[in-house]
């Protein structure tokens, strides 16, 4: 009896327990906080119809503790600024519906968005418009108004910045309207992807001496409303940015804009890096950078003073107080609409070293690439070690220019014509013109997919033949067999072409055991292994620059 009862009585507060929670939790649905049961930290609301939430971004962040998620409904939020200064997650609605107008306010501090904190923060799913600023910049509304800002004194923080939609002023007499800037001298990482930035007065993204890791990507940019660099980075006052930058897969369209460009107007670029920055406002200056990656960018629209990608060292003298050095400049898409002075492709200047520039399609531009010396303070820098393979260069029409005194690397590119680039050297060439001492052979007879497989045969030893080869080459022979011989070292020779790509290297086995690769013709090895009477298979196999391949192989009775 007793224990049916202690049963009994278990059963009920278990019931009791379950039935409590279950009201406590449909109590708190959309109210003012929830707590996160797996974190221990709260969600709180912003708009919607729930008993309680907040009405504005700003007093949901003042109330918010470090790990806390403020979760934001539809509207448009009337804010003159939010300043994020603890590690939250700030998640909208969508940038369709979930808008923060800043109203053009005049600020003490900049940016609509304020991101300070000294822990990670994630701001996503919003539409930020109208932002204000301080007074006393520039033309236009005479304020500095920025987007979204962020700024961090503390290490290993990341702010992530992503799928928001960014809208400047529409202004183009805003020369201080930018849409993301990161606050000079900040160490935080930034991961700023997926989002909208369009119609700034100036550039869409500033990177400022920011010495933590950036990863801008998946980005749909362009030149803003007047139009200038979509993308800028710069370093100055001795802060070396050791740190990876790394500007990949974005959209960014450079034709946008009433700037009519010129000698007296901005010029747009892309994607811009600046070392030792001061260097062009007349002040003796450095900073550098060291670990660049531009990949995967879609880059539309180079016309008449608008260009694709360019690292400019602006240190004076040698460059040595700015180099750049290990950028890696991959797989872009660089289109130009105009061929007219000066558009370009990709532009290096200055002291900018150990450059890999690969797989990027160049078209269309008056320059597709253009290396020079720097253009500050007597510079006598030119870039060094730049190794270009593996591009498309079509249509530019004054090409590929090369004003180092070294030779420059760029074999194994596509010049837009079987025939190569045309250069004093290659006089015949119908492709893009090339000048200055560059090394551009061999070149690519094909670009596009791959239709075919290399072409590959043994020409040596003959199939059906006794080859002898003895006492050191006083004894040579070769008379027809009714099988393949060969006595002494003989010389395998074969015949590799690829129409499309062309050959990148031919392999010899033996019994399936690699013995030689040679990578530029004539295509020959010395089987000097001595044999014993037995039937062995030789086999070749060219591969093509694409990665394809192709083999051919024959039986060879080798003694000696």
């Amino acid at each position: 009896m007793r224990s049916n009862i202690r049963r009994e009585g278990i059963i009920f507060v278990i019931m009791f327990c379950v039935i409590g929670a279950s009201v406590a939790s449909a109590y708190n649905h959309e109210s003012l906080s929830q707590t996160n049961p797996l974190t221990m930290r709260s969600i709180l609301y912003v708009g919607g119809d729930g008993p309680g939430n907040y009405t504005t971004i700003q007093d949901a962040v003042d109330d918010a503790i470090d790990g806390d998620t403020i979760i934001v409904y539809s509207g448009i939020y009337y804010e003159d600024q939010v300043i994020v200064d603890k590690a939250i997650l700030i998640q909208g609605a969508g940038w369709e519906t979930t808008i923060i107008d800043g109203g053009d306010a005049l600020l003490t501090e900049t940016g609509l968005l304020r991101i300070i904190a000294d822990g990670d923060v994630l701001l996503q799913g919003f539409t930020i418009r109208n932002a204000g600023g301080p007074s006393g910049y520039g033309s236009g509304d005479n304020k500095l108004n920025i987007g979204v800002a962020v700024f961090s004194s503390a290490p290993d923080v990341t702010y992530t910045i992503t799928s928001n939609r960014i809208i400047g002023t529409q202004n183009p007499n805003d020369d201080y309207d930018w849409g993301f800037y990161a606050i000079s001298g900040g160490q935080e990482n930034i991961i700023f992807s997926y989002n909208i930035v369009t119609e700034t007065g100036c550039n869409n993204i500033v990177v400022e001496k920011t010495t933590g890791s950036t990863d801008l990507c998946f980005n749909v940019l362009d030149a803003g409303c007047w139009g200038i660099d979509p993308v800028y980075y710069m370093t100055y006052g001795g802060t070396d940015i050791i740190t990876t930058q790394m500007v990949r897969n974005n959209t960014i369209d450079v034709g946008t804009g009433i700037n009519p460009g010129g000698a007296t107007n901005n010029k747009v670029t892309g994607i811009g890096f600046s070392s030792a920055y001061l260097g062009c406002t007349g002040t003796l200056d450095s900073g550098k950078y060291t670990d660049i990656i531009i990949t995967g960018n879609s880059i539309m629209n180079v016309k008449e003073w608008r260009r694709g990608i360019a690292l400019d060292n602006f240190a004076w003298d040698d460059g040595s107080a700015g180099e750049i050095l290990n950028a890696h400049i991959l797989n872009n898409v660089i289109s130009g609409v105009s061929d007219n002075p000066t558009s370009f492709g990709i532009r290096l200047s200055g002291l900018v070293s150990n450059t890999n520039i690969q797989g990027n399609e160049v078209t269309g531009c008056d320059m597709s690439f253009w290396g020079r010396t720097g253009y500050y303070g007597g510079s006598t820098a030119y870039p060094g070690a730049t190794n270009v393979h593996f591009n498309c260069f079509l249509g530019n029409s004054e090409g590929f220019v090369w004003e180092g005194p070294t030779i420059l690397n760029a074999e194994n590119n596509w010049w837009g014509d079987p025939s190569g680039p045309h250069h004093p050297d290659n006089p015949d060439g119908l492709g893009d013109n090339v000048s200055g001492s560059v090394d551009f052979s061999p070149w690519l007879y094909y670009y596009g997919p791959e239709t075919s497989l290399p072409e590959v045969s043994i020409t040596s030893p003959t199939k059906g033949y006794v080859t002898i080869n003895i006492f050191g080459g006083l004894f040579t022979c070769k008379f027809k067999f009714f099988s393949t011989f060969a006595i002494g070292k003989i010389k395998v020779s074969v015949n590799a072409s690829d129409p499309q790509s062309g050959i990148d290297r031919v392999e010899f086995y033996i019994d399936d055991v690699l013995k030689a690769t040679v990578t530029t013709p004539p295509y020959e090895w010395i089987w000097a292994e001595r044999g014993f009477f037995f039937p062995y298979t030789l086999k070749v196999i060219a591969y093509d620059l694409a990665g394809n391949s192709n083999a051919d192989s024959m039986k060879v009775w080798k003694i000696w």
